[in-house]
């Protein structure tokens, strides 16, 4: 018997889970992340590139689209 803090830690840091009745244990994989790993911010990157491709696409037909008015106005 012992403190659930103490139990928690040892569960952490020994990544493994006691059995009370045979004493065995089980497997217990922890995955650590920190609030902005990696992979997050390739994500945010990746979708603020994105969505940069995406206005600029926008703004490119925007200007098309004024060059052939004035063209045609022109005419």
């Amino acid at each position: 018997m012992c403190h659930a803090y103490c139990a928690t830690a040892n569960v952490f840091r020994t990544q493994k889970i006691y059995c009370k009745d045979c004493y065995s244990y089980y497997h217990l994989y922890v995955k650590s992340e920190r609030i902005f790993s990696t992979e997050y911010l390739y994500g945010i990157a990746r979708l603020l590139v994105l969505f940069m491709l995406i206005l600029g696409g926008i703004y490119g037909v925007y200007e098309i689209d004024n060059l052939l008015k004035r063209q045609f106005l022109r005419d």
